[in-house]
């Protein structure tokens, strides 16, 4: 619901001081620039538990906060890395935790419980569920210190309701668990004689036990190429998720295998669909001929990542700015019709600046036959009835729109 300027005016001079569960002033950027310079990295114990070759690890939590901020009711966003559940450290996340702590986020780059491959060998498939689990154990363990930290002084600034989880690859799939799984989900005996041996689906990572007294929920998921074990763990109510992935994935499927050779799992592109289909707001920035990692460095696939940081900052500048006009420091929504649609055969592209390139997807991220070029276009006439991504880059930025196929 649009709220009208004066009224917002009034709201931003009754909110002026920065108290818990209230909105911010982003019109100086906030949550979509870089607004802070200098960052305070402070390195914390949250937690410890034993590892699969039974030794005691603590887990750390590198936290970045913005030194010039005085907010004490920022969003946290709690990170993982990846690394095949076999690899990886918590510095692997510093360069995406920085940008995100000096837009106004506080940001904690997490431990978690790797598999010891070089003390046990190669895992096979129920090793890795089984550290998996433990896994979002720990990163559940992350959530609950931090909201008890909140009532503790609240020495990070944080809003307790205002916490986000995500990572990439293994940080992304653990991140998506402990999002997505609790008590109304059924696993295979396997994984749910691992939870009620582990302290069920809290776990027992915490290293106060007090802080067991707060729950786990999260506000949403940042997942960078990471998937889901079961999409029947999404269900009506559960949070957000914004997905990036290479529709060529060859490591975490981008729709559905084994993940690394060993695990079924769920990506993205089934992930959306889900989320769509119970009215769960998502966002999927699906790249045509990335693999599992090069979307995030290689230069030809900028774009589609530059989308996908934008759409993200937009939803954290709608969803905690009090100041409407805030949000045009995310670039403005461009005006971008297609019509007809649903479309029999051809269809017409209207936007406010030019299209450079259009691309058409199948429902499994596959690219498929388009002609035409400038504004109008013509299907393949074989093409099936069927929803289609349409991604256009339009001027400098790449936008999507669902296009529907009929006979």
């Amino acid at each position: 619901m649009k709220i009208p300027k004066i009224l917002s005016l009034l709201l931003l001079l009754f909110t002026a001081w920065q108290a818990p569960g209230q909105t911010f002033d982003c019109s100086q950027g906030r949550f979509s620039d870089t607004i802070y310079s200098e960052l305070e990295i402070q390195t914390v114990q949250f937690g410890q538990n034993t590892t699969a070759s039974g030794q005691q690890q603590p887990l750390m939590a590198d936290v970045y906060m913005p030194v010039a901020d005085q907010a004490t009711n920022r969003p946290l966003i709690i990170l993982a890395f990846g690394g095949s559940f076999i690899s990886g450290q918590r510095a692997d996340m510093a360069p995406l935790a920085k940008l995100y702590a000096k837009k106004g986020h506080v940001v904690a780059s997490i431990d978690y419980r790797l598999y010891p491959v070089f003390v046990l060998g190669f895992p096979d498939d129920q090793a890795i569920a089984q550290t998996i689990l433990g896994a979002v154990h720990d990163m559940r363990a992350a959530v609950r210190f931090f909201k008890a930290s909140a009532d503790q002084n609240n020495p990070y600034g944080i809003d307790p309701d205002r916490i986000y989880v995500g990572g990439i690859s293994a940080g992304s799939i653990t991140a998506i668990q402990a999002a997505y799984l609790d008590d109304r989900d059924s696993l295979n005996a396997f994984m749910q004689t691992y939870l009620d041996v582990h302290g069920g689906q809290e776990g027992d990572s915490s290293l106060d036990p007090a802080d067991l007294n707060y729950n786990s929920q999260v506000q949403g998921v940042i997942n960078l190429s990471g998937a889901i074990l079961d999409t029947n763990f999404i269900q009506a109510g559960d949070p957000p998720i914004f997905s990036i992935q290479g529709v060529d994935d060859d490591v975490v499927p981008f729709q559905t295998g084994k993940a690394a050779g060993l695990l079924t799992v769920y990506g993205s592109g089934i992930i959306h669909r889900v989320t769509d289909r119970l009215g769960i707001f998502n966002i999927l920035e699906a790249v045509p001929g990335g693999t599992h990692t090069d979307i995030y460095f290689e230069p030809q696939f900028a774009a589609q990542l530059n989308a996908y940081m934008d759409q993200v900052d937009h939803y954290f500048v709608e969803k905690w700015c009090t100041d409407l006009t805030a949000v045009a420091t995310v670039e403005p929504r461009l005006r971008v019709e297609v019509f007809p649609n649903p479309v029999r055969n051809e269809f017409t592209v209207r936007s406010d600046e030019p299209v450079h390139q259009v691309r058409l997807m199948n429902p499994e991220g596959r690219v498929v036959p388009l002609e035409g070029n400038g504004n109008r276009y013509r299907l393949d006439v074989k093409l099936p009835a069927g929803v289609y991504l349409l991604q256009m880059q339009v001027g400098q930025r790449w936008i999507n729109r669902k296009v529907v196929k009929v006979y």
